[in-house]
């Protein structure tokens, strides 16, 4: 459960990337001025979570790609293949640019925004449509729906490209979810 909540909060790091760039460097209204780095953390909250999410997600990357590097030992030969990284810009395109556009300088609506990201993670996590996820296709990985001797239409998340008959390196995230990483020795 709790690899799919850092891979969730992965998923929104492009989001709060550009919510903080936003409020650093696009405060708009008449009469304001830049802020400066000192009264951005002590006076905006925003600055702080958004910077917050930010960083606990580059730790979660860097947690993900340690996981996929180290301790995957389940050897399947792929019989069919097909990319779904499609899948990712679906998850941008519905979730993230809209929610770019949402206005966060009342506290009335960081607090909309925060809870709408709670039940879109909950719905992700529910429905196991976490792995959909732009940022780790910012990194190069991408999503398969694979089919081996054993089993039938297995998502893996990996980097690099795949065809038929490579030989993998599994490791289950949950049910029929995998990290993956190609067998080089095959």
């Amino acid at each position: 459960m709790f690899r799919k909540v850092e891979l969730y909060i992965i998923s929104l790091s492009p989001l709060f990337f550009l919510l903080l760039l936003s409020k650093l460097f696009f405060n708009s209204g008449e009469g304001t001025h830049p802020l400066t780095w000192e009264s951005l953390y002590k006076e905006n909250v925003c600055v702080s979570i958004f910077s917050f999410f930010v960083i606990l997600a580059y730790i979660f990357y860097q947690t993900f790609n340690y996981q996929i590097s180290d301790g995957a030992t389940n050897l399947v030969q792929v019989k069919s293949v097909s990319n779904n990284s499609f899948e990712a810009l679906s998850f941008l395109a519905t979730y993230i640019i809209p929610l770019i556009c949402f206005d966060v300088g009342s506290s009335k609506n960081l607090f909309l925004l925060m809870g709408m990201l709670v039940i879109m993670g909950a719905i992700y996590i529910k429905t196991n449509q976490f792995y959909t996820n732009p940022a780790l296709a910012l990194f190069g990985f991408q999503i398969f729906k694979i089919e081996t001797l054993n089993h039938k239409d297995i998502i893996i998340i990996m980097k690099g490209r795949l065809k038929k008959e490579q030989w993998l390196y599994l490791k289950e995230i949950d049910d029929n979810i995998y990290y993956a990483k190609l067998n080089l020795e095959k």
